[in-house]
């Protein structure tokens, strides 16, 4: 099998000969015969059970040849050889993912191909509602989209199974359809294959789907006056992860997991009690350093970012490079320089960096004790900030602790959630109202904030002026730090004239500031994550987990972005 998933079928060098093999299924064999004819006696050595979980790797992988093996060698053979047991291609993983989907999320055309035309489904829905073609769409594959989307060859057998068809407005557990999907992906290909296929009609895109209402999801009834309740959340395992509570699910992660060593804050206290140093102990360490987001189902999924800025609620959910801005945001590096702080965190949606940073920045009592002087974790759609304010509150260890008698704690006199306008500088914390700091006419002496974070906040261009005005009116004195986090190549509209040297970052008063041997030509003058930002941030390490929620992280390179205001 092979080692390394990419965005395509791993090529080998292939014989040019006259053998039958060199193509059946319509999909061309890879691999000489001689190798081939090896695969098939491997494969044919596998129990069932092996040979579905080969099937699955190999799929991942796109190692077709491997697939066409096993599926050669197993053919008819279903779990526990019942007659009305699944067949080996409608394998599942344990978060019910085929190997559709795993060629599906990772490009693999002839690997699709061929579990395609070998019976595999491709209408087939994981535990989260995912179909191949959503993984496929949010990816950008569009190949794999325009395979998926082909018609069946046999017709009658499509018309007998009204079910089977496919169908791209059809939302997964998120809210999500395949075409929204797309639309977030920005390949234009993809978004093209979409919209002209006959599930995407004119009058079903306008008619909508079912929405969400997170405040049914929330059970919170409307607006919060900070005392957020915590009922639908208090039972979640944080053992683990992903715990589901209605439509939404409960994410731990440990933004320290998997990093590099020189990542790595160890000399943190978070327990008074003296401890004898077993892993025991280190595990109480970075429990006390996990991070509970809960993440909500996008609404109005075919149209997230609606007609007005207050209307996008695509900070429902988890994005993957507020994932990478969260461990940058958590390591020495950056929690030093945060500590005692001002910070504010835009476009936050789910609050995932702004509270791995305060998760992080916490003393010995797990309070704010030694953290940041304040952090505001902020967006725009009410639904959003409530469910900021619920993962603030998630996070607050006196709350957790049972206690939370008093109006308020140490954490949420620290960490709080705010609704901001971008256009409106009456909304900017600490700018119009700064509480012990204010100046006899209400104002704010200190002016602003220290730090403002960012993740992936530029999708077109009409956006850049609004941001820009918000990063200038939030830093307005020198020294004032900006955090950016963007996907490398990902064709977002304005987003290189907002970042690159002489931008309208810099034509505003920034500086790049860092390490000036770690800049990129090609990453816009920022420098390139670590690869252990994008390694697997659930606190229980399970792997499968993490691809199936957020598949996108470890396949993109991401780009990190450091400015001072001159």
């Amino acid at each position: 099998r092979g080692a390394a998933g990419g965005g395509g079928d791993k090529k080998r060098d292939v014989a040019d000969d006259d053998d039958d093999d060199d193509e059946y299924d319509g999909v061309p064999v890879e691999c000489t015969p001689s190798e081939l004819s090896e695969l098939r006696e491997q494969a044919s050595a596998l129990t069932f059970d092996e040979a579905r979980i080969e099937l699955l790797d190999c799929a991942r992988y796109g190692e077709v040849d491997a697939v066409r093996a096993i599926l050669d060698a197993h053919s008819g053979a279903g779990a526990g050889a019942g007659a009305s047991s699944p067949p080996l291609v409608e394998s599942v993983d344990r978060t019910g993912s085929t190997p559709l989907h795993r060629s599906s999320a990772n490009g693999h055309l002839s690997t699709t191909l061929l579990l395609l035309r070998r019976g595999a489904r491709r209408t087939a829905s994981n535990d989260s509602g995912n179909s191949p073609l959503h993984w496929a769409a949010s990816n950008g594959h569009s190949s794999v989209v325009k395979a998926l989307l082909e018609e069946e060859e046999e017709k009658e057998k499509e018309k007998e199974k009204e079910e089977e068809k496919v169908d791209v407005l059809k939302k997964n557990d998120f809210g999500r359809s395949a075409l929204t999907e797309g639309f977030s992906s920005k390949d234009t290909e993809v978004v093209r294959l979409l919209l002209e296929h006959d599930s995407a009609a004119e009058e079903r895109l306008l008619s909508g789907g079912t929405e969400v209402d997170p405040e049914e999801v929330e059970g919170e009834g409307g607006e919060s006056d900070g005392d957020v309740a915590l009922n639908d959340a208090s039972s979640v395992d944080t053992a683990g992860t992903g715990s589901t509570s209605g439509a939404c699910v409960v994410h731990e992660f440990d933004f320290l997991r998997g990093s590099d060593d020189d990542d790595v804050d160890v000399d943190v206290d978070v327990d008074d009690e003296k401890t004898n140093g077993s892993k025991d102990d280190d595990d109480g360490r970075r429990k006390k350093k996990s991070v509970l987001i809960r993440e909500l189902p996008i609404t109005r999924a075919d149209d997230p970012f609606g007609s007005d800025p207050s209307e996008d609620t695509t900070g429902l959910g988890i994005w993957c490079a507020s994932l990478v801005m969260a461990r940058w945001a958590s390591s020495p590096s950056v929690v030093g320089r945060l500590r005692g702080r001002r910070v504010v965190e835009l476009g936050a949606g789910c609050g995932v960096p702004g509270l791995a940073a305060a998760v992080a920045l916490r003393g010995g009592d797990g309070a704010g004790g030694g953290g940041a002087e304040s952090m505001t974790l902020t967006d725009l759609n009410p639904a959003t900030v409530r469910n900021l304010e619920y993962n603030v509150a998630l996070n607050d260890p006196d709350r957790n602790r049972g206690g939370g008698t008093e109006p308020t704690t140490p954490w949420s006199r620290t960490v709080r959630a705010s609704t901001i306008d971008w256009d409106d500088p009456s909304t900017y914390p600490h700018c119009a109202d700064g509480g012990d700091d204010d100046n006899d006419d209400g104002s704010d002496a200190r002016g602003g904030v220290d730090v403002v974070l960012g993740s992936d906040l530029v999708y077109q261009s009409a956006v850049v002026p609004y941001l820009l005005k918000a990063v200038s009116g939030l830093l307005p004195r020198p020294g004032g730090l900006f955090l950016y986090v963007a996907p490398l190549d990902a064709g977002r509209d304005g987003l290189d004239d907002f970042l690159r040297p002489g931008g309208a970052l810099e034509s505003a008063g920034f500086v790049r500031s860092g390490d000036r041997n770690d800049r990129s030509e090609a990453a816009m003058g920022g420098r390139l994550a670590p690869d252990s930002y994008r390694s697997n941030p659930l606190r229980n390490g399970d792997e499968e987990e993490c691809f199936l929620h957020f598949h996108e992280l470890a396949s993109t390179r991401y780009v990190l972005h450091e400015f001072v205001r001159k």
